[in-house]
């Protein structure tokens, strides 16, 4: 039997800013951590090649103090919908229904 992939499609979270943008939620994020930790942490954001960033949360949200369940809960829910608005993308682009 043959498989091939017969169309592929993306859908992107609502939320995007530019690396440079994020930096400063990172620092406030990282408040009462040791100065060198910091600038680790900074720099592998800054380094990490990445012009833009995709989120399913507002960065507000991102780095606000929540804990795992919460957060767990949050990006299940929402990537349940992304891959469901995908899914339903790829099949549309094949002509095949769902």
């Amino acid at each position: 039997m043959s498989v091939r992939i017969t169309a592929v499609a993306k859908e992107l979270p609502p939320y995007t800013r530019e690396t440079k943008e994020i930096l400063p939620f990172v620092e406030t994020w990282l408040d009462g951590q040791e100065e060198r930790f910091k600038r680790k942490v900074l720099k592998l954001f800054e380094g990490a090649g990445v012009d833009r960033r995709y989120s399913i949360m507002d960065a507000e949200e991102v780095f606000a103090p929540t804990n795992f369940e919460e957060r767990n809960a949050i990006y299940m829910r929402e990537m349940r919908r992304l891959g469901k608005e995908s899914l339903e993308k790829a099949l549309n682009k094949a002509q095949w229904k769902a």
